[in-house]
């Protein structure tokens, strides 16, 4: 299998030890880097990672936004995980999101998630709660704009059901909630969603968001 490689942008210190520890024993992960400085990140992208793990707090105050656009510039193929501290509010990872990263982890889940969002962000998907990705995905314009956009570029178009129930997951409802809300069978939602995920070339959930949410 195809080896991740994974870009780090971390300071030295326990916190890189707990990283590194939580990939150690990941043979499909490999460690392309470690940037230790915000002036090296460049000639770390340079490498072609195909995951970012990154510590906004290794570079000056409010430069995250313009790091994140770099990134999508030289590195559009790459997936970007911000490494969160526990005091972030949800707005900033909102726009976190909204400049380009694929997910975030906080620090008190590395050890135990972190090989599962970095393996899940390479397939193409987001990694981040529910509830901020309920509030990201209908709390921003620029990515209902988006979205509307991309629906409209879908080789196979989306019927007006289909429509409607694309929206109902970028809510984050549940396949049991849109079975409730429209009284229909949950076997009749997964067929649907089949054929939506199909028309859409993706093949679950969190692909169908990510492909709808990003450039």
């Amino acid at each position: 299998m195809k080896g991740i490689k994974l870009l780090i942008v971390e300071e030295k210190g326990n916190n890189l030890k707990e990283i590194t520890d939580a990939i150690a024993n990941q043979p499909d992960i490999e460690i392309l880097d470690i940037i230790e400085k915000s002036m090296n990140l460049m000639k770390g992208i340079s490498e072609n990672p195909d995951i970012i793990l990154l510590n906004p707090s290794i570079f000056p105050h409010d430069e995250l936004t313009s790091v994140l656009h770099k990134i999508k510039r030289k590195a559009p193929r790459a997936g970007t995980l911000i490494l969160l501290k526990k005091d972030i509010e949800d707005k900033g990872i909102m726009e976190a999101l909204i400049d380009g990263a694929k997910g975030y982890i906080k620090r008190s889940e590395v050890s135990r998630y972190l090989p599962d969002a970095i393996k899940m962000i390479s397939k193409g998907e987001v990694w981040a709660e529910r509830r901020i990705l309920n509030r990201f995905l209908t709390g921003a314009p620029l990515i209902q704009k988006n979205i509307e956009s991309k629906l409209k570029t879908i080789p196979a178009p989306l019927t007006k059901r289909e429509t409607t129930l694309i929206h109902e997951v970028l809510k984050g409802s549940s396949n049991r909630d849109i079975s409730k809300k429209y009284k229909i069978t949950e076997m009749t939602v997964k067929t649907h969603l089949y054929r939506i995920y199909k028309k859409m070339k993706v093949k679950s959930r969190a692909q169908a968001i990510a492909y709808l949410v990003y450039p």
